[in-house]
């Protein structure tokens, strides 16, 4: 399947916005009650810039699907909404979200964005071989997540896989081998 990129045109003012979380609306909706900062957000940028960028873990659709986060979180809807009548609005789907069509009408799904003619933004779990290959909703069945979810519900705690196991030398290495070019540059 080809890659769907977009690009920003040259003085394009954008801002961009990544690992946000939106869930359940419980304990557990690591977004929690962020709802009228986000609002205040795309305000300011409604405001100061011409497009909008999420750049992947908007949602945590390992939690819920987007219709149930829609309930739970109205205003933050209402706010992506009045940023895709007012910017343009470009979403990189991260692993935790897994969704093709937007739940916001005038919402662009991408693959990558390229800021600049040797600079492109992804959302970044294709470089992390742990969640690319065993934990990406695209790979790691709907049941597992569900259980795991079911869990962190029924006992009240966050399970999460602890970083240090995940960023590991090996892990390191082999996405440097795969991606000689330098990760990080300055616009």
């Amino acid at each position: 399947m080809e890659k769907k990129i977009a690009a920003l045109p040259v003085g394009a003012r954008a801002r961009i916005v990544s690992d946000l979380h939106v869930g359940h609306g419980r304990f557990s909706d690591i977004f929690g009650d962020k709802d009228a900062l986000f609002a205040s957000f795309v305000d300011d940028t409604i405001r100061v810039a011409d497009t909008l960028i999420l750049a992947g873990d908007v949602f945590e659709l390992w939690q819920c699907p987007a219709q149930e986060a829609r309930v739970a979180h109205p205003a933050f809807f209402g706010a992506l909404e009045r940023a895709a009548v007012n910017l343009r609005v470009l979403f990189i789907p991260g692993n935790h979200d897994a969704v093709q069509n937007f739940p916001v009408h005038g919402v662009e799904v991408v693959d990558e964005i390229r800021l600049a003619p040797d600079v492109r933004l992804v959302h970044g779990d294709e470089f992390d071989l742990f969640y690319r290959s065993m934990v990406s909703n695209r790979g790691l069945p709907r049941i597992v997540v569900a259980f795991h979810n079911f869990l962190e519900q029924t006992l009240g705690v966050y399970l999460r896989w602890p970083v240090r196991d995940h960023n590991s030398l090996i892990n390191r290495a082999v996405i440097r081998a795969q991606y000689p070019y330098g990760v990080w540059k300055e616009i």
